[in-house]
């Protein structure tokens, strides 16, 4: 039987590895851990947490299919990225098959949803224990009392531990046909820098959604969403009507996107150090 893999990445180590220095590393900046300052990093030792699509059941018996899914997807999607950022480099639009849309669409709907810092984001820890006294109540409602037994071992933190992992994986089993038919109708975005001497960073909550004040559908043509693949280029949704649209992004554009990553992300990476404690320093 091949070893359950442990070490999850929900960034994918071929995208990371796009923002290494010359000297192999990246640049890594925690939030959480604010204190250790800007720190290089080998790129397989980032965005990453222990079994973190792993289900395990009452018997310790665990499930990394999930994990499985997602390797699956990135090892089609880095075929497609490599074109892209080969084509923006040589100045034009990568012109992708429907198959191979289709694979960054997945891709690019799953790092949206797949991290972390989303995560946090929807379903705080009050949210999910709420969520738990609220089932705990309909079950009693439905079927009869609890027995102080029950009630004690839904108490027990590793329970509930256990069951939130299993909730939150079961989540990401199952796409959305609605978000993945709004994405189809877009066409594929590129960004590149218009200087060489700017970077992209890249966050812990890599897909970023730009939006105006009321303005949130998908089929909007306002709004914006956007993923670094590398220091030059990002990838994201061209215009609605399938149309494909590839820009350049001036000195201002991309420190605003850079802000808008530290923002968002607990956890950041740079092919530069000096561009992290930058952003870190309100001007």
């Amino acid at each position: 039987m091949p070893p359950v893999p442990k070490r999850h990445h929900f960034v994918p180590e071929f995208i990371v590895r796009n923002f290494r220095g010359p000297d192999g590393l990246v640049a890594f900046y925690d939030k959480e851990n604010a204190g250790d300052g800007v720190v290089d990093r080998n790129p397989s030792k980032v965005f990453y947490r222990d079994h973190l699509y792993t289900k395990t059941d009452a018997n310790g018996t665990r499930d990394v299919s999930q994990e499985l899914a997602f390797s699956a997807v990135e090892s089609d999607a880095a075929k497609v990225v490599q074109k892209v950022v080969l084509a923006a480099r040589d100045g034009s639009l990568a012109s992708l098959s429907p198959a191979e849309k289709y694979q960054w669409d997945i891709f690019f709907y799953d790092q949206w949803r797949r991290v972390p810092d989303m995560r946090t984001s929807l379903f705080s820890p009050d949210y999910l224990e709420e969520l738990k006294a609220s089932a705990l109540s309909d079950f009693e409602r439905d079927y009869r009392p609890m027995t102080d037994e029950e009630r004690a071992h839904f108490s027990d933190h590793s329970v509930v531990e256990r069951m939130n992992q299993y909730a939150m994986v079961g989540m990401l089993e199952k796409r959305s046909p609605m978000i993945l038919d709004a994405l189809r109708r877009r066409g594929l975005g590129v960004v590149r820098l218009e200087k060489s001497s700017k970077s992209f960073i890249l966050g812990s909550r890599p897909v970023v959604k730009l939006t105006q004040p009321g303005q949130t559908s998908l089929d909007d043509p306002t709004v914006e969403m956007w993923m670094p693949v590398a220091p030059d280029v990002m990838i994201g949704m061209g215009k609605p009507g399938r149309e494909d649209v590839m820009a350049y992004a001036n000195d201002a554009w991309v420190r605003g996107f850079n802000m808008s990553v530290v923002s968002n992300s607990s956890q950041i990476v740079s092919c530069s150090a000096a561009l992290i404690k930058s952003l870190l320093k309100p001007r």
